[in-house]
């Protein structure tokens, strides 16, 4: 047996049940050996043989529903553009390492608390101890 719905455009929960039903024995594809091949109101109750056949009601339980999200796009592009500057990040810090003590020997901080040298009493000398 083979039961298509095709539901109403205009009210919710009607439309035309289309019935084709082969024996037991043969195959769909033998047309020969259908017993009955029509359409009925959803809830017509059809005799095929000594049979009783109804469509009573659809269940919309097996719908699709399809969202439309307009931010969707620019939130992957941030993304991939935010893992890209972190990639370029790691490349660019593996070919040009950061010195570690690059602010103690800048100019702003030797004019301000004197040379290197002085510091090298570890913390003590960035406190300004004389």
């Amino acid at each position: 047996m083979q039961t298509v719905f095709h539901p109403d455009k205009i009210k919710k929960r009607t439309g035309e049940v289309f019935f084709q039903v082969w024996g037991a024995q043969s195959q769909p594809e033998e047309p020969s050996d259908e017993l009955f091949n029509g359409k009925a109101a959803l809830g017509e109750k059809i005799k095929v043989g000594d049979y009783i056949l109804s469509m009573d009601e659809v269940r919309y339980w097996t719908s699709m529903n399809v969202f439309y999200r307009p931010g969707q796009g620019l939130i992957f592009v941030s993304f991939w553009i935010a893992l890209g500057g972190l990639f370029l990040n790691l490349i660019l810090k593996t070919i040009y390492p950061v010195k570690r003590n690059a602010f103690l020997t800048s100019p702003v901080y030797e004019q301000m608390n004197g040379t290197p040298e002085r510091l090298s009493g570890g913390v003590e000398g960035i406190k300004g101890n004389n």
